[in-house]
């Protein structure tokens, strides 16, 4: 009789040469996100505050699919993705609020 065989060991694979090793940790999207939602909402009533919020939008939702793959918590690109939106939706209300305090008369503009 023949001894039994044994199946053979799948080897680890190799990685890829010339490609970068994914490490833990939170990624740099999720970050820029977290700091241009912070300063969205600090200066969410001026011009400013416009270009972080949707930088802050967009960084979340593209932080969101980095943190996936690295395996990161998720509270770091969420945070600035919620601080993006509430932004967003203060500088349409200022504007709007702005806009309706705004008096298109032409008597204010005539000194006679």
């Amino acid at each position: 009789m023949q001894p039994p065989t044994t199946p053979p060991v799948a080897q680890p694979a190799a990685p890829v040469a010339g490609a970068p090793a994914i490490k833990p940790g939170q990624g740099g999207l999720a970050i820029a996100a977290f700091v241009c939602g912070l300063g969205g909402i600090f200066t969410s009533w001026c011009c400013i505050g416009l270009p972080l919020a949707i930088a802050a939008v967009v960084c979340g939702i593209l932080g969101k699919k980095d943190a996936e793959k690295r395996g990161a918590s998720n509270w770091m690109w969420t945070t600035g993705l919620v601080l993006g939106i509430i932004s967003l939706a203060i500088f349409v209300i200022v504007v709007i609020v702005s806009g309706l305090n705004t008096s298109f008369s032409t008597d204010d503009f005539n000194t006679n």
